[in-house]
């Protein structure tokens, strides 16, 4: 599994022993939700649960993967897409690593796969692109940091006296 920097392929063993390449894709400029498709399993999703989903959770992050049934990865949701929740990343203070807070990237929690909807999906499958979420969150702060280093280590200027 590739996971530097801004790198997108991941390699993943299907329960048969072979290898798959997948490609994960953001949906879309404005979204942190990625988007992936796998020739034997179908097409998923990972993106961060609403409000109202953390709080029924009880949690304060939620990652949610869902198999989209009908869809390609360019369909947007309205397309009639039937769309099943497989499993969830659930953070809080109970499950968050050791010596992280809640505002840290990347900082662990208990992911839950839904035994009713298990055949759907590989469990490395799951893992591994969780394992991605959690490193393009990484990925995410430390580009954040970099900016608001940068724009505010840049002295130069300003009072250049007459």
């Amino acid at each position: 599994m590739t996971l530097g920097p801004g790198s997108t392929k991941d390699e993943a063993k299907d329960d048969g022993g072979s290898t798959e390449d997948i490609e994960i894709k953001s949906k879309g400029f404005t979204t942190r939700t990625r988007v992936f498709e796998s020739r034997k399993w179908g097409n998923f999703q990972w993106r961060y649960g609403s409000s109202d989903e953390k709080k029924t959770a009880g949690v304060h992050s939620l990652l949610i993967l869902e198999k989209l049934s009908g869809a390609t990865q360019d369909t947007e949701d309205g397309n009639n897409n039937q769309i099943v929740r497989i499993a969830e990343l659930l953070r809080s203070d109970e499950t968050r690593s050791k010596g992280s807070t809640k505002s840290s990237a990347g900082n662990g929690g208990k992911l839950v796969l839904d035994e009713r909807v298990a055949h759907e999906v590989d469990e490395v499958l799951v893992v591994t692109t969780c394992l991605v979420m959690l490193k393009k969150e990484i990925d995410r702060r430390r580009a954040m940091q970099y900016t608001a280093a940068s724009a505010g280590g840049g002295g130069g200027g300003g009072g250049g006296g007459d």
